[in-house]
C-alpha cells in the first residue's frame, strides 16, 4: 500500500504534466494561428443576411429602370373580338420608387365608356424572394386592385404576368394575361388578354408608350 506522501508526489507530477501539455498546446496554436492583421487581410467567405439579399435591387430592377421617363401613350380597347377598337390618347409618367425597387406609374387618359378623364396608378417590380415580376394597378374606373405576377422570357425583354379580377356585371372571376414588351429605350408596349379557357384568349387592351 502506497504511503500518503507517495500519493501526494504522484498527484503533483500529474498536475505538472497537465500544465506542461496545456502550455505546449497554446504555444503550438500561437505559432500557426493568423494574427488579427492577417485575418483582416485574408477574410473568410462573406455571410450575407437573407433579408438584405432579397431587399437589394438586382439586374431585373436595372432593366425595369429603362421604363423611367415621360411618355405619350396610344390606347386601344376592344369590347368585342371582331369589332374595331376604341382608340384614345393619354400621358404617363414613370419613375423609380423606394430606392429603385419598383417602377411607379401615374397615368392620365380618357375613359372608354363616357370619355371622362381617366387616371391610374401602377407599381411594377421584381420579387427576388419569389423570383417573379409583380404588378399592382388601380384606377378611377373601379375600387378594386389588379394584382399580377409572372416571369420574363430568356432575353428579359418580354414580361408575361397573370392576374384575376371580378366582372361587376356577371359577378364572375376573369383571368388575365398581361404582356410587357420592351421594344427599345424609347418605346414599350403593354397588352391585356382575357383568358376564356385553357387555350383560348381575346385581346382587350393594347397600350403603346413612346418617349416624349
Amino acid at each position: 500500500m502506497k504511503s500518503p506522501n507517495s500519493i501526494n508526489r504522484l498527484r503533483s507530477v500529474v498536475c505538472w504534466l497537465t500544465i506542461l501539455l496545456a502550455q505546449s498546446a497554446i504555444s503550438f496554436y500561437a505559432a500557426f494561428a493568423e494574427s488579427p492583421a492577417e485575418l483582416a487581410a485574408h477574410p473568410g467567405p462573406a455571410q450575407v443576411d437573407p433579408w438584405e439579399a432579397v431587399a437589394t435591387p438586382g439586374a431585373q430592377h436595372e432593366r425595369l429602370a429603362t421604363l423611367v421617363g415621360n411618355w405619350d401613350v396610344t390606347v386601344k380597347n376592344w369590347t368585342q373580338p371582331n369589332a374595331a377598337p376604341h382608340e384614345s390618347k393619354a400621358r404617363s409618367k414613370k419613375e423609380l420608387f423606394l430606392g429603385g425597387r419598383f417602377i411607379k406609374e401615374e397615368f392620365e387618359g380618357q375613359a372608354e365608356a363616357d370619355g371622362k378623364l381617366f387616371t391610374g396608378f401602377g407599381l411594377l417590380g421584381y420579387d427576388r424572394l419569389a423570383e417573379q415580376y409583380t404588378s399592382l394597378w388601380l384606377d378611377t374606373t373601379t375600387t378594386a386592385m389588379l394584382v399580377s405576377a409572372g416571369k420574363a422570357d430568356g432575353a428579359g425583354n418580354t414580361l408575361i404576368l397573370f392576374g384575376e379580377y371580378r366582372d361587376p356585371r356577371s359577378q364572375t372571376p376573369r383571368k388575365t394575361r398581361t404582356v410587357y414588351r420592351l421594344v427599345s429605350k424609347d418605346m414599350h408596349l403593354f397588352e391585356i388578354y382575357e383568358l376564356l379557357g385553357r387555350r383560348e384568349e381575346v385581346k382587350t387592351t393594347e397600350i403603346v408608350y413612346t418617349r416624349r
